[in-house]
């Protein structure tokens, strides 16, 4: 099956407009492990994190808005240290829209001059933490954040949350409430 779908994805133009559906139509044509696949991939986008894979952007949305709020309500991330086998459907997808927020969150930070001032505010920043994705994007943010013009805030409820970061010796403040 990890094959087919790594064939499947090469044979998918890399352009904005390529979405998993392309990946689907193509896992049906190569056939056998591919049939599975695009069959299991299917069923996920009627889920709605499965949405955000599937289908194509609206066309009235700006495509780089100055201010753009990202919420997950519902996400369900998997534990780190539970096994794979063992994770849920939920839990499943929530790892691709937890990878897919913080390369958003990246690409956007980055990819703006670095004289034109931006700011990142992450709200329960610690389930972040549990990833090797998110602890990288955590530790780059308060690391790159004078030289790239970035303000970073980290909020929670519970402080042992934002100490759990370990980024109390590069963050200048931090809001708990």
């Amino acid at each position: 099956v990890v094959l087919a779908v790594t064939r499947a994805c090469r044979t998918v133009p890399t352009v904005p407009a390529s979405t998993l559906d392309d990946v689907v139509t193509a896992l049906a044509a190569v056939g056998g492990a591919g049939d599975l696949a695009a069959e299991l991939l299917a069923d996920r986008a009627d889920l709605p994190a499965g949405r955000m894979f599937f289908g194509q952007p609206d066309p009235t949305v700006a495509a780089d808005p100055d201010l753009l709020v990202v919420t997950m309500p519902g996400l369900v991330p998997p534990d780190p240290g539970k096994p794979r086998e063992h994770w849920t459907v939920s839990e499943t997808l929530a790892v691709p829209v937890l990878l897919a927020a913080t390369w958003l969150t990246v690409r956007r930070a980055y990819s703006r001059a670095q004289r034109v001032r931006k700011l990142v505010a992450l709200d329960e920043a610690h389930v972040l933490r549990g990833w090797q994705s998110g602890r990288a994007v955590l530790d780059r943010l308060v690391r790159d954040s004078r030289k790239w013009n970035v303000a970073t805030l980290f909020s929670s409820q519970n402080p042992a949350d934002i100490l759990a970061l370990e980024l109390q010796n590069l963050t200048g403040s931090v809001w708990v409430g």
